[in-house]
């Protein structure tokens, strides 16, 4: 899965740094262990634990995080729920999303789900933001501990938190990683899905 997820985001090098075009998921796997049900499981407090990495037009931590959490709200299948950035939110510690912007070519597998809320620093940044011609690389998942049981990677432009363009991506990014089946369901894996103890 890991070497997948690198194929793609070196694909996004070798063609170049500008990126003028549409926002796009150019690659996603689902684990065969993915089951809806379990996302309400994950989701019973009523939130999601997420985390967020980067920050693409260099608004700050905060602004960036909200902007992301709120574009991330409903669209997506299952339960009812916010995405939560606070790690001292009482959350089911098992499970989180993860959403790196500008992503690191190394970045797939069981290392994006290895990124921990403690470690995301809450003061706003003060570096400046890249060239606008240079795209955002995205790679995202939904991990149960360090299982991503989704996972994928994709691109968009550089304009700004605000563009409703930005928002629909990551809205569709969400929605690929909650979907309604799992079209790698096999019959050995149509047991009971034994879910980790809060």
């Amino acid at each position: 899965m890991k070497s997948a997820v690198l194929a793609a985001t070196a694909a996004f090098a070798l063609a170049g740094c500008a990126l003028l075009g549409p926002s796009r998921i150019s690659h996603s796997t689902t684990d065969p262990a993915y089951r809806l049900n379990e996302v309400f499981y994950a989701a019973a407090p009523g939130a999601m634990r997420t985390v967020v990495t980067g920050d693409p037009f260099a608004v700050g931590r905060e602004r960036f995080d909200e902007a992301v959490t709120e574009a991330m709200y409903g669209n997506h299948f299952g339960p009812d729920m916010e995405f939560v950035t606070d790690p001292a939110e009482d959350l089911n510690r098992h499970y989180k999303v993860v959403m790196m912007f500008d992503a690191p070519l190394s970045a797939g597998g069981r290392a994006v789900c290895d990124v921990s809320p403690s470690v995301q620093p809450a003061a706003a940044t003060s570096a400046a933001a890249p060239s606008a011609d240079r795209p955002v690389r995205v790679v995202a998942a939904f991990c149960r501990d360090d299982l991503p049981l989704t996972e994928l990677a994709g691109v968009t432009p550089r304009t700004g938190v605000d563009d409703p363009a930005f928002e629909d991506f990551v809205a569709q990014v969400t929605m690929r990683l909650f979907p309604a089946s799992n079209p790698e369901a096999h019959p050995d894996h149509d047991r009971e899905i034994l879910m980790p103890e809060l």
